[in-house]
């Protein structure tokens, strides 16, 4: 697993408090995005009337893989976001950290046409947030 996946993924890990952000604007998550630390790359995709998202050197799924399922920490797919429209223009749903096994409960939230908001929680207000931009 590159390092940089395990720094994307390990944003659920930190101790920061959610705060109440204000609805963020419409957008478009579909596409590359670069990691807060510049070291990956994650290609979110639809999954039906989902999102997921994946390392962008992952091969595609197999056709007809359900992937709104979440995958189990050895999924093969190597998905590491699956998230669903909510009606507030987020999405919700979870991240899967290769540095712990574990999936965390994850908002993603469009803060300008190339720049994305993810907060993933541990439990309640243990939450941390990353701005990735979107790859050129």
């Amino acid at each position: 697993m590159s390092p940089g996946l395990i720094v994307a993924a390990s944003l659920a890990l930190a101790g920061l408090p959610l705060l109440n952000p204000a609805p963020a604007p419409a957008g478009d998550p579909v596409g590359v995005w670069v990691t807060a630390d510049g070291s990956s790359e994650v290609r979110i995709a639809p999954c039906g009337a989902d999102i997921c998202g994946f390392p962008s050197d992952a091969p595609d799924p197999p056709a007809g893989t359900n992937l709104a399922v979440a995958p189990t920490p050895h999924d093969p797919r190597n998905q590491i976001l699956w998230l669903e429209h909510d009606p507030d223009g987020r999405w919700k749903g979870w991240v899967y950290s290769p540095r712990s096994g574990k999936v965390y409960r994850a908002l993603l939230e469009m803060r300008a046409a190339n720049r994305l908001k993810l907060t993933g929680c541990l439990v309640g207000p243990l939450c941390h947030s990353q701005i990735w931009s979107r790859a050129s």
